[in-house]
């Protein structure tokens, strides 16, 4: 007598899943980033272009321009720490654009961490122009505004992949020859 019976089941991608929650993540913060800049070019008043060039490695960042609303009001030579204020100086004064984004914890989601903490994007960017803060709390309030617009993109773009999408079946046939 010959027994045979089939077996059907799910089985869940996990590592295909973990790379495309990584990726959304990301391309969700780096669209996040983008309304940022925004928000503190539309702000923050140009009149060297140096404070704005401040702002230009995130977009570098994100491998996005973001075009300038206005032009720099002045062609007077003026200087910020012995350096020249133009739009590519501004950029030694602000986090470089290979540490603006980061990650923290597990880079891939395994079976017995579904349910803790995974995979962290971080966006982490300051400018060290010593008028800038003053200023900005003072009057322009960019960095608050632009913070806010961050998070909101967040809150109403973040959106998990489908789980379908990585399930598939696995069939298996299991027999045997019985003498009886």
């Amino acid at each position: 007598m010959k027994f045979t019976f089939e077996v059907n089941f799910l089985r869940f991608d996990i590592s295909q899943f973990s790379e495309e929650l990584k990726a959304v993540l990301i391309g969700v913060a780096k669209d996040a980033a983008e309304k940022y800049v925004k928000v503190i070019e539309s702000r923050v008043p140009q009149y060297t272009g140096f404070l704005r060039g401040a702002f230009r490695p995130i977009e570098q960042g994100i491998g996005r321009f973001v075009p300038s609303l206005k032009s720099p009001t002045t062609s007077r030579k003026l200087y910020y720490q012995h350096v020249l204020r133009t739009p590519a100086n501004g950029q030694i004064f602000a986090t470089p654009k290979d540490r603006i984004f980061g990650s923290s914890g597990r880079n891939n989601i395994s079976e017995t961490s579904i349910l803790k903490p995974g995979f962290i994007v971080l966006f982490d960017y300051e400018v060290d122009i010593s008028y800038y803060q003053p200023l900005d709390e003072a009057r322009w309030h960019s960095r608050e505004l632009a913070e806010e617009a961050f998070k909101t993109h967040l809150a109403f773009n973040l959106r998990i992949p489908e789980l379908r999408q990585f399930l598939y079946r696995v069939n298996g046939k299991v027999g045997s020859n019985l003498n009886l």
